[in-house]
């Protein structure tokens, strides 16, 4: 999905979603709180805490390439994801909403605030979107400019 600069992105953006906010993790502990909500909202096991934990740890060292930003909702953490930049395009990734958070236009109120900090160094935003995701994307202006397929291997035999 692709999100260029129009005179509807150039609007003011109001979340419109009371008790939301967004902060940029810079943290351990805000880092904690992320991956909280990474692991749920995607689902993993929660035994891969402290290896996502160094992983996104070491990536925030290069934060002038790669932010993560956390959404709380009444002060409890709600949604996560990430923005990376290159060369002039910022990208949007593995957003994710809390499963006790969903349908309460979070995500939206999160990516209207992290767009709006894209929009500081970049002049493109892209992101990979599964279908679930598509109709906040779209609401909010993004439009499908490609789609992909996706493979899966499996080892059989154990070697």
């Amino acid at each position: 999905m692709d999100r260029n600069d129009s005179a509807h992105s150039r609007k003011r953006i109001h979340t419109g979603v009371e008790g939301f906010q967004c902060k940029r993790v810079r943290t351990e502990a805000e880092l904690k709180e992320w991956i909280t909500v990474y692991i749920d909202g995607y689902q993993k096991p929660k035994e891969y805490q402290a290896e996502f934990f160094e992983r996104f740890r070491e990536l925030m060292q290069h934060a002038d390439q790669y932010q993560l930003y956390l959404g709380l909702y009444h002060n409890r953490p709600a949604v996560a994801g990430s923005l990376f930049f290159y060369d002039g395009t910022g990208g949007l990734y593995c957003i994710t909403t809390a499963r006790h958070m969903r349908r309460r236009g979070l995500a939206t109120a999160y990516l209207k605030e992290v767009i709006t900090e894209a929009k500081k160094q970049a002049d493109t935003c892209i992101l990979h979107a599964t279908s679930a995701g598509k109709p906040t994307y779209e609401k909010i202006g993004f439009t499908a400019v490609n789609e992909f397929d996706v493979y899966r291997w499996r080892n059989r035999d154990g070697t």
